[in-house]
């Protein structure tokens, strides 16, 4: 992916997934499945994101693509 079509986004876990994956809801109510990116996978793993938790989600722009994303930060 390019980082010229990637867009950064708040989002709020609503769901975990199996296999490492989530469902966020953005704050204008969309919802997108995502995953972790590798550096969040070393540092924090699967065990310390709960349904709640505010994150920082990483999405392609162009719209055929929207509906994946990664979990690029948490917030605390």
């Amino acid at each position: 992916m390019s980082k010229k079509q990637l867009a950064q986004a708040p989002a709020e876990i609503i769901q975990r997934l199996h296999g490492m994956k989530f469902k966020v809801k953005f704050e204008n109510g969309y919802t997108v499945n995502v995953g972790l990116a590798g550096k969040i996978r070393t540092m924090h793993g699967k065990n310390n994101f709960a349904v709640g938790d505010k994150v920082i989600v990483e999405c392609h722009t162009d719209t055929s693509k929207i509906d994946n994303g990664r979990i690029i930060e948490r917030k605390k």
